[in-house]
């Protein structure tokens, strides 16, 4: 149960977190210092990919340390609720346990029905329950085609080493609203293109976390803008959001040293964390 509460929830944070220049960063780096500003003591803000290969899983030296250091881990949910799994499972549901199959096109809902035997074993008529963008998600998580790990349970489980407290900037309700308030059809037929076109899906996957593993702020921004599923809804899935937390991120640093941990799409451009920080007169600076 405790695996599946982290995997439902990193299921949904990387849905959400695919986007992501004056103060927009260029650097290559995935844990950036804040500091100044009146700040008695720094705080941290490293950029996760919420699902990567087992290989290419690095947690570095410097940003242990910087969590260990820090009094407490604040990450876009509060990955240690008890009823995350319980929430997810309840807001990923359609209504009244509708199936998705009576919006599809009778090819499209073989199409769908077909893939979900051959990877989970259960199809349509038992999956069909879940909303689309959950569905999105099983497809996305099968591409990754190997072990995995997630770093925010990785993190969660060094700050209970270290008795640091967990918190969350947003709540599984709000995220979930976030893909609600989308149209219907336009997550359908993002569905249905990912399984008749896996190879494009694996290969904008590929492309992220090659990015990712390359700390390239730049390249992340450019593949999210550029990512069919996500044009026209930049403004709700992250700058929107990111606006909401300079507010929270600056109550929490004038009381203590916080190591902040969100999706990396949400850190580059001019309208990313980073840049939002150093506007407000913060420094915001890579940690190598």
């Amino acid at each position: 149960m405790k695996k599946l509460k982290f995997l439902l929830s990193a299921i949904l944070l990387t849905l959400v977190a695919q986007i992501a220049t004056s103060q927009a960063p260029t650097e290559k780096a995935l844990l950036w210092r804040i500091s100044g500003n009146g700040l008695e003591s720094p705080s941290y803000l490293f950029g996760t990919i919420h699902i990567i290969c087992e290989d290419n899983y690095v947690m570095t030296e410097a940003t242990e340390t910087a969590l260990k250091s820090s009094e407490k881990l604040v990450m876009e949910l509060d990955m240690t609720d008890p009823q995350l799994a319980v929430k997810m499972q309840r807001l990923a549901m359609n209504d009244n346990f509708a199936n998705v199959k009576a919006e599809l096109k009778p090819e499209d809902a073989k199409a769908l029905d077909n893939y979900l035997k051959t990877n989970y074993g259960q199809g349509i008529d038992q999956l069909g329950i879940f909303k689309p963008f959950m569905l999105s998600s099983l497809v996305m998580m099968k591409s990754l085609e190997c072990n995995y790990k997630q770093y925010e349970t990785e993190l969660v489980n060094l700050s209970k080493a270290d008795s640091i407290e967990v918190e969350g900037l947003e709540t599984m309700e709000f995220q979930v609203g976030i893909f609600d308030a989308m149209p219907r059809e336009k997550q359908l037929s993002s569905l249905i293109e990912q399984i008749n076109n896996p190879d494009k899906t694996n290969k904008e996957l590929k492309e992220l976390i090659d990015a990712y593993i390359s700390m390239d702020m730049v390249q992340i921004a450019k593949l999210t803008n550029e990512n069919e599923d996500f044009k026209g809804y930049a403004d709700q899935f992250i700058y929107s959001r990111n606006e909401t937390w300079i507010p929270k991120i600056e109550e929490y640093i004038k009381k203590e040293t916080v190591f902040f941990a969100v999706g990396a799409a949400h850190l580059p451009t001019e309208k990313g964390v980073i840049a939002l920080l150093r506007e407000k007169g913060y420094k915001v600076e890579a940690v190598n």
